[in-house]
């Protein structure tokens, strides 16, 4: 693997139901980019109509709504243009940003050299790990998908009540069937539920050792 990430889980709910509106503002998704920063990873997501925000968006490329999230992390928008190598980004506070264009593919800005991230297949045939630990609350979540179309997703977690006593614990399953295409993995549930996410790698294997989902990375078992 060519490059190299340092990773920050950062724990939060990315489902989006299957109302959520279409983005209108671009035919086809973007380029997503990712690498490692002083901070930890760090993403760009850069439009074909010019256009770049700084932040992984959920729910799957593809249904990416500019206009509500720009509504909401205005700073966090700007435009970008490419000339002789060099990327130039001005962000919406007018902050302004510059990258070095690499021959692979790869962006250098400010030090932080950011690749872009991969499709992966239409079918998956591994499972997934994911955990996090913030406030005393601990999350451990398996999620396997069949090279048949179906998945199962083990969850379980535990909260210390800081009491002395045994932590309040708690685990769930479910299981259904899942599409990918482009950008956007479609997970229907067995009892109807659906949620869609943003998924990609970062080099378009087969079954990926870390799969990334939503601006997280979760690791093959």
């Amino acid at each position: 693997m060519r490059r190299f990430f340092i990773l920050v889980i950062i724990f939060f709910s990315c489902n989006t139901n299957s109302n959520q509106a279409t983005n209108s503002n671009q035919a086809t998704a973007g380029n997503l980019y990712s690498g490692s920063s002083v901070n930890g990873n760090v993403y760009y997501y850069l439009l074909p109509s010019g256009q770049i925000i700084f932040g992984c968006p959920t729910g799957g490329l593809e249904n990416f709504d500019l206009n509500i999230f720009c509504a909401t992390s205005t700073a966090n928008c700007g435009t970008y243009t490419k000339s002789g190598g060099i990327l130039n980004i001005r962000w919406n506070d007018n902050h302004e940003q510059t990258g070095k264009l690499s021959a692979n593919g790869d962006i250098d800005i400010d030090g932080s050299l950011i690749g872009e991230m991969k499709k992966v297949p239409n079918r998956l045939s591994a499972s997934y790990n994911f955990s996090v630990n913030m406030g005393g609350t601990s999350i451990a979540e398996t999620n396997k998908f069949n090279g048949d179309g179906t998945f199962e997703v083990e969850r379980a977690g535990g909260v210390d009540n800081n009491d002395g006593q045994n932590s309040t614990e708690w685990n769930s399953s479910h299981s259904g069937k899942y599409s990918i295409s482009g950008y956007t993995i479609t997970m229907i549930e067995n009892n109807g539920n659906i949620t869609k996410h943003t998924i990609y790698s970062i080099d378009g294997a087969a079954n990926p050792d870390m799969l990334g989902w939503d601006g997280n990375f979760l690791s093959k078992k």
